[in-house]
């Protein structure tokens, strides 16, 4: 299932061939979850963007998503001081939102953010997309812990892309 912005449904499903109905494969970044499986993230295009936030967190949940996935990116960065954020739609049904290249730190030449958790230790860099996924990941639970029961399977949908992602171990270890 796939979140699709440009259909009333808030999930949509897959195709024969494993494609989001109605998906578009431009801006897709393909990512091997699993030896028999992708899972693509796709930049929402910017004429889209105003739908995303309701779809992803749900119509009433949305602001409170949004400001909590900006929250956490706050309490677990000290690099970061607001900016632009992209939003993904991953075509199992997850979604993340992720800051700017342009509003990030730059160190030995990398861009990107120090990521500081405390409640685990963790203290990495890590890249602007990289970020977003554990700030996404962060406010998710957050919003599962306080009864929003309806973002498990987006949760656990970003939880299964992480797997496939370049920085999966840094990830993980900040999650963990």
């Amino acid at each position: 299932m796939a979140i699709d912005l440009n259909r009333p449904s808030l999930l949509t499903p897959l195709d024969d061939s494993g494609t989001p109905s109605g998906a578009s494969p431009t801006n897709s970044q393909p990512v091997s979850a699993a030896a028999t499986s992708t899972i693509r993230a796709t930049l929402v295009p910017n004429h889209l963007r105003l739908r995303f936030l309701p779809k992803a967190f749900g119509l009433g949940h949305f602001m409170e998503g949004e400001l909590s996935v900006y929250g956490w990116m706050q309490r677990l960065s000290p690099d970061y001081h607001g900016g632009f954020w992209q939003f993904y739609t991953l075509d199992n049904g997850g979604f993340y939102l992720a800051p700017s290249a342009a509003d990030c730190a730059v160190r030995d030449g990398r861009s990107g953010f120090a990521i500081l958790c405390e409640g685990n230790g963790f203290e990495g860099f890590v890249s602007p997309d990289a970020a977003g996924i554990i700030a996404t990941a962060f406010a998710l639970n957050h919003m599962l812990w306080d009864g929003r029961h309806h973002l498990e399977s987006a949760y656990h949908a970003l939880l299964d892309y992480v797997y496939g992602h370049p920085e999966a171990q840094l990830i993980r270890g900040a999650l963990d």
